[in-house]
């Protein structure tokens, strides 16, 4: 980037050879590697919001409070390795202003993700993520109520709740509890990020082309994004 801008004559050449500046940009390339990492772990077919808010605010609540901490203490040396890494194959320090706005920066960070991300709903929603030690909020009627009595005090789904997945569960007592099933598939079906959506923007991108423009792409788009695996030998033989 230096060479490309020291050869166009521009301005901002000059801050490449600026120790501050390279510290920051370092710090920048460690955080949005962090940020890109928490958004990966946010994609795929199956996340739902449970699972979402757990990555999120373990991010905001714990991960950001310790590099703010660990930045005060030592220089977040194990936190940021470009950082770290810079630092010493350059055998550099950087300021205690610098680092003082790298702290900054983190209290904004978190305070951002306070903003965009609220837990208000989150308790009211506990029964769903653990039925058999949760209480029953308070909207819920007295039939439902005895029926989360009644489903926590059953050991053999407690241990079946212990080897599937959140929304497997549910399906899976749909037929003993229909009123507590049904409430928590409402919930867990909720569209909780744009993942599903930008699959299907991008099967239509490879299976619609230039040279299939006319194509109906309804069923072959079903089959794109679907997740089942088809029975082709059961087909041929049909």
């Amino acid at each position: 980037m230096y060479t490309f801008l020291e050869e166009e004559k521009h301005e901002y050449a000059k801050h490449f050879v600026e120790t501050d500046f390279l510290v920051k940009l370092a710090y920048l390339c460690d955080i949005f590697e962090k940020l890109n990492a928490l958004n990966l772990s946010l994609q795929g077919g199956n996340m739902h919001h449970f699972e979402i808010g757990r990555e999120v605010f373990s991010f905001q609540k714990k991960k950001i409070q310790l590099w703010r901490r660990k930045m005060n203490e030592d220089g977040g040396k194990d936190c940021f390795p470009l950082l770290q890494q810079f630092v010493i194959s350059n055998e550099v320090d950087f300021s205690h202003n610098v680092k003082s706005v790298f702290e900054e920066h983190l209290s904004q960070l978190i305070n951002w993700f306070k903003k965009y991300f609220q837990e208000d709903n989150i308790d009211k929603f506990a029964w769903i993520q653990d039925p058999f030690r949760a209480k029953a909020p308070s909207e819920f009627t007295s039939v439902e109520e005895e029926n989360l009595i009644e489903l926590s005090c059953d050991n053999t789904l407690k241990t079946k709740f212990g080897s599937m997945e959140l929304t497997d569960f549910w399906i899976s007592v749909k037929d003993e509890y229909p009123l507590l099933s049904d409430k928590a598939q409402r919930i867990l079906i909720t569209f909780a990020t744009s993942y599903l959506c930008e699959a299907g923007f991008s099967a239509v991108a490879v299976i619609k082309s230039k040279y299939r423009a006319k194509i109906n792409v309804e069923q072959e788009m079903r089959v794109a994004v679907s997740s089942l695996i088809p029975r082709f030998e059961k087909m041929c033989s049909e």
